[in-house]
């Protein structure tokens, strides 16, 4: 399983992060694969720079704090060659993020609980 950092055009940003965007279509230059996680790197094409100097070329947004697994992977079909559809849906959990850094204690994560929903 990998983590893909792929960034996002912010004006997909609330589509995704709202669940309303369940699919991204990407080139297939990664070897993505079902079970993989995706991190969202909001950009708007400008860049800015940081207080110590360094260039950053993404934007703020709430969705680079969040992470999609990877559900369904698409290709041929009518999808251009070389590129594939990938289903995507929200890792959620109380404090954590499945497979990922714990955002309150910063280590990996070994308490893994799932958000109990009405979708799930």
């Amino acid at each position: 399983m990998k983590t893909h950092n792929l960034k996002l055009s912010i004006e997909f940003c609330d589509a995704v992060l709202s669940g309303e965007k369940t699919f991204e279509v990407r080139k297939n230059d990664r070897g993505f694969q079902t079970g993989d996680l995706i991190r969202f790197i909001p950009t708007d094409g400008k860049s800015y720079h940081s207080l110590n100097g360094t260039v950053i070329e993404h934007a703020k947004h709430e969705i680079s704090g969040h992470t999609y697994k990877i559900t369904y992977i698409l290709n041929g079909w009518g999808i251009k060659n070389g590129y594939v559809v990938l289903g995507i849906k929200e890792i959620k959990c109380n404090n954590c993020v499945f497979y990922h850094t714990c955002y309150k204690r910063n280590v990996v994560c070994d308490d893994y609980r799932p958000r109990q929903t009405e979708e799930d």
